[in-house]
């Protein structure tokens, strides 16, 4: 049995069985009132109902307290086998997640994956791109891959964190596999777009621009990724448009805004462009 180590203060103590309180405000899908009726129990109350317990917090939403409990119960849990996969775990992931707390959050998630959790290693890749932690998302989407070996998010995500540490030749076997299996891939589209970019190869990355902008027009590192692109090929005027588009999503990004105030000069005052597109 878990016992929760916070003490209810004695008047809230209650000696009676709360089973049936419990149930009622499950079925009524009462969270709040359900968490906060979990505050009044005593420890073994609380041991004795801690699924519900967990459920209620997380379905209400209170992500600090649930993972304080998580934080509680785990180490109990685990005092004799060592870490492995319980609803605890798999709550106080979810918790750092939504908490935004994304480096514990990648971690954790990863964590559950090894033990057993696939999903664990779709949660992680998500956080790893939120951190722009490349390495990790290259890690996590491979540990996918060795368990989902025909997964085309996980060989666009690969690709995505093989480009982004440089390795643009690399990446692109990924990328290609990634579209020919799921051509509805936005992401993996706009980094061939990127690894074309670093190669000078401007009117190909073009064409995959194209393809993630259609498939989601407010991606806007496509959209910078073409207005580069399209500046490099003299197609001023649909460069600032892209451009333009790119700095109003990211308005303190400093690159789009320097790239944007060239462009801008270009089609305005007549200066000559430079040759050195940078991919975001």
């Amino acid at each position: 049995m878990i016992l929760w180590l916070m003490q209810a203060p004695p008047a809230q103590m209650e000696s009676a069985n709360s089973g049936p309180k419990i149930e009622a405000l499950q079925k009524a899908q009462q969270w709040g009132a359900l968490s906060d009726y979990f505050e009044t129990l005593t420890p073994k109350e609380r041991g004795a109902n801690l699924s519900a317990w967990l459920q209620a917090l997380q379905r209400a939403e209170r992500w600090p307290r649930l993972l304080e409990v998580c934080d509680a119960v785990i180490p109990q849990l685990e005092a004799q086998s060592g870490p492995k996969l319980t609803i605890p775990r798999l709550e106080r992931a979810q918790a750092l997640s939504a908490l935004n707390r994304h480096a514990e959050a990648e971690a954790a998630h990863e964590q559950n994956g090894k033990l057993g959790y696939a999903d664990g290693f779709i949660n992680a890749c998500v956080e790893a791109r939120n951190t722009q932690d490349w390495p990790g998302l290259e890690r996590c989407s491979q540990q996918l891959l060795s368990i989902k070996h025909d997964n085309y998010q996980s060989l666009a995500w690969k690709g995505e964190a093989i480009a982004r540490q440089g390795r643009y030749e690399e990446a692109e076997p990924f990328l290609h596999q990634a579209v020919e299996g799921d051509p509805q891939q936005a992401l993996a589209w706009n980094n061939l777009g990127r690894c074309l970019n670093a190669k000078h190869a401007w009117a190909e990355a073009v064409t995959y621009l194209d393809k993630a902008v259609a498939l989601d027009p407010a991606e806007w590192e496509a959209r910078y990724n073409r207005g580069l692109a399209q500046f490099q090929l003299g197609h001023y005027e649909d460069s600032l448009k892209d451009l333009k588009a790119a700095s109003l999503a990211n308005p303190g990004d400093p690159q789009i805004r320097k790239d944007l105030a060239s462009a801008e000069s270009y089609v305005h005052g007549g200066a000559k462009p430079s040759r050195h597109a940078k991919s975001h």
